[in-house]
């Protein structure tokens, strides 16, 4: 994901129950340094780390990963070089994402596919974006960002503009 310095989402998942089920972030901070993070239902729980101002207008390697049962969450910018990370438990635990959502990339949804807005938008660009069912491990993640397959099926095993990866329904 190519990061720019305005607010933007670049994900958006919302079911009739939330507008935000999930929702990543990029924020600025006063200093130049931008936040990286994601939302679990509404905006009640938030997890962001702060990244180094290097990152703004350059292509990176972005992975958000959160398990419902023990609440252990994960952001991670470049886990292969150069990285900010953030690791926390007990984020969101219990919460279950609904199915029979919208999915939306690169723009936050007010309900489902509707009520955007150009304000929240992600202005930015992105390359192999995948869903899994499940949370990858770090070593799992570091080799999706290489392309070295992870262990899950059908990790990097893509073609041009072709979706892949174990699609959450």
């Amino acid at each position: 994901m190519k990061i720019g310095s305005e607010t933007e989402y670049p994900f958006s998942y919302a079911t009739e129950r939330f507008h935000n089920e999930l929702l990543t972030f990029v924020e600025p901070s006063i200093n130049g340094h931008p936040f990286v993070g994601l939302y679990i239902h509404k905006t009640s729980n938030r997890l962001a780390v702060k990244c180094p101002s290097s990152i703004v207008g350059e292509w990176h390697h972005v992975c958000y990963t959160w398990r419902s049962v023990d609440g252990q969450a994960q952001v991670y910018v470049n886990p292969h070089k150069d990285s900010c990370d953030k690791t926390v438990t007990g984020f969101a635990v219990g919460k279950v994402v609904q199915a029979s959502g919208t999915l939306s990339l690169g723009q936050e949804q007010s309900y489902p596919g509707g009520g955007l807005s150009l304000d929240q938008s992600f202005d930015g660009e992105y390359t192999d974006v995948n869903v899994w069912s499940e949370a990858l491990d770090v070593k799992q993640i570091f080799r999706v960002s290489k392309c070295l397959g992870c262990g899950v099926d059908r990790c990097c095993n893509h073609k041009e503009e072709e979706l892949t990866g174990d699609v959450v329904d």
